[in-house]
């Protein structure tokens, strides 16, 4: 996905279990440099899931799973305690094509950060 400052944000997940995906968000720009580096994980964690965000490697920012607001399409994350963002969001919109966004939480479109992604592999 291009980046606002140049280059192209690439976000990827890897199913390590049946209960946990880890993922890695980074921008390549268009020197080649890595920069914004963030570590997620989603886990199975006391009967629901939870949305571990570390960027730069700080420490881990927990967000739990909506299970009301989400279906098998649509995931949604919150942490009603954190700074910003206060609600993570993936949307499968049709085979291959990803949208997420961060914001403040429900109904927040000021501050909305959309990501649109579309997957390399090939079905």
């Amino acid at each position: 996905m291009p980046n606002q400052n140049g280059g192209t944000l690439h976000e990827t997940w890897v199913a390590l279990s049946d209960t946990v995906l880890s993922g890695h968000v980074y921008t390549l720009t268009d020197s080649l440099a890595t920069e914004h580096r963030e570590y997620l994980r989603i886990e199975r964690f006391a009967g629901t899931w939870v949305y571990l965000a570390r960027p730069r490697g700080a420490e881990p920012t927990l967000f739990w799973w909506d299970a009301q607001a989400s279906d098998s399409t649509y995931w949604v994350f919150r942490n009603p305690e954190h700074d910003y963002p206060k609600r993570i969001v993936y949307n499968l919109r049709e085979a291959g094509k990803l949208t997420a966004w961060i914001d403040d939480g429900d109904n927040a479109t000021e501050d909305r950060i959309e990501f649109r992604y579309v997957s390399k592999l090939k079905p």
